[in-house]
């Protein structure tokens, strides 16, 4: 009954923060703990986000984490949550109790994964093995595999941007794509077109998986790919082996997993 009656607080928290009565959220949320409710820290660590208390969520989700077991974590999270020290303004919500209701790590960790990217606080090399970890724990959730293939298609995109502004700010113009080896020598930065099929394979495995983001992962892998295919054929660049390289991995599946989308796509509009 008091399991019942945690869900229903943590329901009521939910709808009042996001209608940004957070004063009563707040009050719900004690109520959800109070009653045993073992999410209750998910739901007050996105309500001391959306108060702009980034540091805190950061902290709840943390110190969440840090009191589940070992084994399910892995090394790689413990390095990571033991190298990013956050204080608590209070103490944490019955986080020992929540471990234990709640095996499931994989959204409480992918949580803290997208706040520390959003925030800064972990270099992208970490937040590569954070995202690792995710898809470990839960090879089958949609969700983790399209929050990857955002966080990489956001490396790709400041990439880009980064490389053509260098060429821009060296008189030469856009970044010719046959030109981007010279580029690699010089900063010893791959061309950014290199990360292309890790993006389009993760989009693809979360089409794979599911369809609830499907009208926001399909169109941009479509978009990424026509986009590619264009420079490919332009100014010679079928010629730059480096680039046909990449051309060869990312035809490799990408056909198949498209017509996947596709039935998806069918079904969702026969639904509808």
């Amino acid at each position: 009954m008091n399991a019942q009656a945690g869900n229903c607080w943590l329901q009521y928290a939910r709808l009042c923060r996001l209608a940004g009565h957070y004063e009563t959220a707040h009050r719900a949320i004690l109520e959800a703990d109070a009653s045993g409710a073992p999410n209750a820290h998910m739901e007050k660590a996105k309500y001391l986000w959306n108060i702009r208390k980034s540091d805190s969520a950061i902290a709840e989700l943390q110190q969440t984490l840090l009191n589940m077991p070992a084994d399910v974590l892995g090394p790689t999270v413990l390095s990571s949550l033991s190298s990013l020290s956050l204080a608590l303004p209070n103490a944490p919500l019955s986080v020992t109790q929540a471990s234990k209701e709640n095996p499931d790590v994989s959204k409480t960790l992918l949580l803290y994964t997208r706040w520390i990217h959003y925030t800064g606080q972990k270099q992208s090399n970490d937040i590569k093995s954070l995202y690792s970890r995710v898809a470990d724990l839960r090879p089958k959730w949609e969700k983790g595999f399209f929050c990857i293939a955002k966080f990489y298609d956001d490396l790709l995109v400041d990439a880009r941007r980064r490389q053509e502004d260098k060429k821009i700010a060296s008189g030469v113009g856009p970044v010719p794509p046959s030109s981007t080896g010279s580029l690699t020598t010089a900063t010893e930065e791959k061309p950014w077109w290199d990360m292309l099929p890790v993006v389009l394979i993760q989009y693809a495995r979360g089409l794979h998986r599911g369809h609830k983001n499907l009208f926001q992962a399909l169109p941009r892998l479509l978009t990424l790919w026509f986009e590619f295919g264009s420079i490919y054929i332009q100014d010679g660049s079928s010629f730059n082996k480096p680039m046909k390289e990449v051309h060869i991995r990312v035809s490799f599946f990408f056909w198949h997993m498209f017509f996947i989308a596709l039935i998806y796509l069918g079904d969702l509009i026969n639904f509808l």
